[in-house]
């Protein structure tokens, strides 16, 4: 029986792939070979299924940029068609950047903006806090201890909330230009190549709206959920299991 053709868009860090969790096989490492990332041995051989199954499209669409996915041992020899990368700001085909959303988002986002606010934000003199401007569209602060956080997402929504898309993921916090967002980007996909029955899957506030375009499955952690979407009963690097799982078996229901 043919089995209708099915894309799966999903976040990777905390919904696929999870760190600080050394029990479990590390699927990525910095260039000095240490450990970053973590699934399961189950999730493993899952996603590896997934990945050759040819009624499935897999599309990461992840706030990492390019080379931070490539770090991920399964891209390293072959990444997938199509990459979402900087929260929806660029995306790959085929390993290049696609030039006609790379012009577009470019004449969305005012870079000397971006700038200017990498500037005041810097002028605060955060202490343990380091600002990283992303391929020139927005902010992230990233900070040294996890008590620290809160007070810095407090000081940074109320300097840039009326603008701007302020939140909090671990120890970072994201300051983005509302017209940047994943989903955005998944509209684009679905338009330019006529993906009709997509399953999406995210864990943060970066997640929500993309995982609106489909079928959504969340793991147990997130910090949102949608009316119609599937949760994931177990939590942790464990709702990966689930959650691939459900991609597999979607044309049994």
């Amino acid at each position: 029986m043919n089995k209708q053709k099915i894309t799966f868009i999903t976040d990777l860090d905390h919904t696929i792939i999870h760190s600080k969790n050394p029990d479990h096989i590390c699927v990525e490492w910095h260039e000095d070979q240490q450990p970053i990332t973590y699934m399961t041995e189950t999730s493993i051989a899952q996603f590896q299924q997934i990945l050759k199954t040819e009624w499935i499209e897999v599309i990461p669409c992840t706030m990492r940029n390019k080379y931070q996915v490539t770090r991920i041992s399964w891209f390293q020899t072959e990444m997938p068609t199509y990459v979402i990368c900087t929260n929806g700001a660029q995306i790959y085909i085929d390993g290049v950047l696609d030039s006609e959303w790379e012009q577009f988002m470019r004449s969305e986002i005012d870079y000397e903006q971006v700038i200017k606010n990498q500037v005041q934000v810097e002028n605060l003199m955060i202490s343990n806090a380091i600002v990283q401007n992303i391929e020139g569209f927005y902010l992230v602060v990233k900070v040294a201890e996890m008590e620290d956080v809160s007070a810095i997402y407090t000081q940074m929504k109320a300097m840039f909330g009326d603008t701007h898309v302020v939140f909090e993921t671990g120890r970072k916090v994201f300051i983005i230009d509302p017209k940047i967002d994943k989903k955005y980007a998944v509209e684009y996909l679905r338009a330019k190549y006529g993906f009709q029955r997509l399953i999406t899957s995210g864990d943060s506030k970066a997640d929500q709206l993309f995982t609106t375009c489909g079928q959504a499955i969340l793991p147990k952690h997130a910090t949102f959920v949608h009316k119609t979407a599937i949760l994931t009963e177990k939590s942790g690097i464990y709702a990966t299991d689930e959650i691939l799982a459900y991609v597999l078996s979607y044309n049994d229901h």
